[in-house]
């Protein structure tokens, strides 16, 4: 009977697997053996699903108690428990921090503002106050495939 977790199995398991599925999936993708968007539109589709499965507070708490303070070492990859510490400063009452951290918040409104004007240049201008020459910013766009 298959299940989930038997089709789940039947991928890679280890780095030297990943890589090997990879450099396979690759080159017949390249040598026209199956319809590239397709993969694309499944692949995305997989990776969505198992980040769904992993963000499961359920799932972690119990993998978090499995791996234990030392690790495990599993398919050529160390698993340990990672943690990350984040600080609220908002109730601190600290005027000097709060200060700066409006200076932050201003200084970011007007470097926005003054991005936006850069944005709207198609060709260098003179800046009336100055003289100094003022260039557009350079452009480079990037496309990907997007799957919704």
């Amino acid at each position: 009977m298959e299940t989930a977790l038997t089709t789940f199995t039947a991928m890679p398991a280890t780095r030297q697997e990943q890589h090997s599925f990879a450099t396979k999936i690759t080159t017949e993708l390249l040598n026209g053996e199956y319809d590239i968007v397709k993969f694309w539109v499944q692949a995305k589709i997989i990776a969505d699903t198992l980040s769904e499965i992993m963000e499961s507070k359920q799932l972690k708490d119990i993998a978090i108690k499995q791996i234990g303070e030392s690790g495990q070492d599993i398919g050529g990859c160390k698993i340990t428990v990672g943690n990350r510490r984040t600080f609220d400063f908002s109730k601190c009452d600290h005027f000097e921090r709060e200060r700066y951290s409006s200076e932050i918040l201003d200084a970011k409104e007007k470097l926005k503002k003054i991005e936006t004007f850069l944005k709207a240049l198609d060709k260098p201008m003179a800046d009336p106050e100055t003289g100094q020459v003022i260039n557009p910013p350079t452009c480079i766009t990037l496309e990907f495939p997007v799957v919704k």
